[in-house]
């Protein structure tokens, strides 16, 4: 899910689909997110990668540059911060993948994985833009 979508052509699903050129993006919306639900899973994250947006002709575009990622263990609970970046210049090029690690020492599980987007993007938008993100971790089924 995802707080909006920017388009048709730009779904949340996109993300988990490796090998096409759409991505996601939200609409310019402050706090903009995409969320992953696990259902009846639990995932014990250790990294997480992110592939830039293939769009945009300079590297200013809108490429996150500010958020954080969050779990949440079930549907009543409330989001814990398991990683976060300000001002991270990694990501700000077109179609860069990067691994990033998640502060998790005591191992908890989590049925969703959120990615949030906290200040604005490098084209100074609200608008939240990725190709596609990956959790890394143990899959508890």
């Amino acid at each position: 899910t995802a707080s909006s979508i920017g388009s048709d052509a730009c779904l949340p699903v996109n993300v988990t689909h490796f090998d096409q050129s759409h991505g996601f993006q939200s609409k310019n919306e402050q706090d903009s997110w995409i969320c992953f639900d696990f259902k009846n899973c639990r995932v014990v994250p250790t990294n997480y990668h992110i592939k830039s947006y293939n769009g945009g002709c300079s590297s200013s575009w809108h490429h996150p540059k500010t958020w954080v990622i969050e779990g949440k263990s079930d549907e009543n609970g409330k989001f814990e911060n398991l990683d976060g970046k300000s001002d991270c210049s990694i990501l700000n090029s077109n179609s860069v993948s990067h691994i990033f690690e998640i502060n998790n020492p005591e191992g908890k599980e989590f049925r969703y994985i959120r990615m949030r987007q906290t200040a604005p993007n490098g084209a100074n938008f609200h608008i939240l833009a990725i190709c596609s993100f990956e959790i890394y971790g143990s899959l508890i089924e």
